[in-house]
């Protein structure tokens, strides 16, 4: 049977992942500012692995939560549902990875921001050079997902 401090060790490796990719998004903003395009196109690789790391995030904390018969607990409510012992750890970590997934939310807006800037300002770049784009400047990305998806981490 699954420990309850194995779910704090989670939040642990939960909280270094999510600092991790806070710190790529601020290298991407910088490669956007600066026009490195080598920069840029390493730090959307390692976007790419991160968001692969949170997706087994997402598994190992299903799974841990399964065996501890807290399936349904969102993550703001733990330290509710854990053992007395585990309260002021469990609130600390919890407000933590919280705190990380508002910072991480507020620092991707203006990265996405920037990369549809420089995507017009391409556009209008190889238009004036008489290049004809498939560029769809009228395209607005949308904060929804499939209704299937779920979000990797259920706060």
């Amino acid at each position: 049977m699954t420990e309850y401090s194995e779910y704090l060790t989670f939040l642990s490796e939960l909280h270094r992942e999510l600092a991790h990719l806070i710190e790529i998004t601020r290298q991407k903003i910088q490669a956007l500012e600066k026009n490195d395009l080598d920069k840029l196109n390493a730090c959307t690789r390692q976007e790419q692995a991160s968001a692969l790391a949170l997706r087994g995030c997402e598994l190992r904390r299903q799974k841990i939560l399964t065996e501890l018969s807290l399936a349904d607990v969102p993550v703001r409510e733990m330290a509710n549902h854990c053992p007395p012992q585990y309260k002021a750890e469990t609130e600390a970590s919890v407000t933590q990875v919280l705190q990380d997934m508002q910072q991480l939310r507020d620092i991707q807006t203006p990265v996405r921001t920037l990369m549809e800037q420089e995507l017009r300002d391409i556009n209008r770049e190889l238009e004036r050079r008489g290049v004809m784009t498939d560029f769809d400047d009228s395209y607005q990305a949308t904060p929804s997902r499939p209704a299937k998806m779920r979000t990797d981490i259920k706060a």
